[in-house]
């Protein structure tokens, strides 16, 4: 038998945790029982639910991280370690072409009719996050076609509203550009939020349980199980 666990950043925002559990159901109708194990705030925790695994059973975690961090890097392998050191962790989601196709997704959902586009996301200080996000917006703007900048609501880096009144500015002598905001968040919680304050023509909702995101999800369980 195989064991199958998202491991997702923990949110005290009610959405978001309906949208991460969501993300679970989708999945697990694909590839039979997921279990969500809570990174933060919340439980079960990751180490909660593998001290329920049996020796013998097959176990695959499943980061619900958009990028290489704190708790892929070191969180997630020390519990694992202890815990169920035959379980095998997959990658975080990355740049995978299929995250890419869920942003331009919502996008589309939300109106977008090919303004630019402002990548909004959290940010951080490690330059290869920033490698990371950067390729995530190219290929987005290859995708879509068209402009596509990444804006960070902390931390180094060009800001979401900076971003946003950069992209607006037109030639001389035409009006005001419409831009949109891309919200490169899995759930609905705090960044979301100010996302949604810094006044963009308009703004995605958060990737959640996109079809795209769910393939590439059941794809991590059934390659790596």
């Amino acid at each position: 038998m195989t064991v199958r666990i998202l491991a997702a950043h923990g949110t005290e925002n009610a959405a978001g945790q309906a949208m991460i559990r969501s993300v679970a159901a989708a999945v697990s109708t694909r590839v039979g029982p997921v279990r969500i194990a809570w990174l933060d705030l919340l439980e079960p925790t990751l180490a909660q639910v593998l001290a329920e695994v049996e020796d013998h059973e097959q176990v695959v975690i499943a980061p619900l991280l958009l990028s290489e961090g704190y708790h892929d890097r070191a969180d997630i392998p020390a519990v694992v370690a202890a815990a169920a050191p035959h379980a095998v962790v997959t990658p975080v989601l990355g740049d995978d072409p299929r995250l890419v196709k869920a942003l331009a997704g919502r996008l589309i959902k939300a109106g977008w009719e090919g303004e630019p586009v402002v990548l909004g996301a959290t940010g951080s200080s490690r330059d290869s996050w920033h490698e990371l996000v950067g390729r995530v917006a190219a290929a987005l703007g290859e995708r879509l076609e068209t402009e596509v900048e990444v804006g960070v609501l902390s931390g180094p880096g060009r800001t979401v509203a900076d971003s946003l009144d950069r992209l607006r500015r037109c030639p001389q002598g035409r009006e005001d550009r419409r831009v949109a905001v891309s919200a490169y968040l899995l759930a609905d919680g705090f960044f979301h939020t100010r996302l949604a304050a810094v006044g963009a023509d308009l703004t995605t909702a958060p990737i959640g349980a996109h079809p795209a995101l769910v393939n590439l999800l059941v794809d991590r369980f059934e390659t790596h199980a």
